[in-house]
């Protein structure tokens, strides 16, 4: 906490003496919507450790628990986590029967859509303040432009856009 004051008013220094208090919000309103992002990532994390959880317990995929919080972990990583966190359970779940397998694969499709259709716009919308529409928008955007990175990048960058293009523009 010390070092970010240090850095922010280095920083800050290089501005001239009468945009340095502007420069000093734009940057505090960064750190929140950052915050804000990071705290949105957590969540959904957890929301999708816990529901799968629960269905490879409904499901009687042996060690659920640990499925669980596989997924948390993986969740934490974009675009490609969600993947590797569903091999693990879909080949466990084979080892049981071929049956129950196709089950989990289904459960995992079924899960990730709603993932990413609802919860995601919703919850980075409210903790970053961006309209769940511009989340996908940004977010297709950024796939389409850069892959995955861009895929990455795009609802932090979004966000952080428009803190600066509120300031430049809106606050004169």
């Amino acid at each position: 906490m010390k070092d970010w004051q240090v850095l922010k008013e280095g920083f800050i220094s290089i501005f001239s003496f009468n945009n340095r208090s502007r420069v000093s919000t734009i940057i505090d309103e960064v750190a929140v919507v950052i915050s804000g992002y990071i705290r949105g990532q957590f969540w959904i994390s957890v929301v999708i450790g816990l529901t799968v959880f629960c269905g490879m317990y409904f499901l009687k995929v042996d060690y659920p628990l640990v499925l669980g919080l596989l997924a948390t972990l993986t969740e934490t990583i974009p675009i490609v986590g969600p993947i590797v966190g569903a091999i693990p359970a879909i080949l466990l779940a084979f080892l049981t029967s071929p049956a129950l397998a196709v089950k989990v694969l289904l459960f995992f499709i079924i899960v990730h859509q709603i993932e990413n259709h609802i919860i995601v716009p919703n919850v980075m919308g409210q903790t970053i303040d961006l309209h769940p529409a511009t989340v996908i928008i940004v977010l297709l955007i950024g796939g389409q432009l850069y892959g995955i990175i861009g895929m990455m990048l795009a609802v932090p960058v979004a966000a952080l856009l428009k803190v600066i293009v509120r300031h430049l523009w809106y606050d004169d």
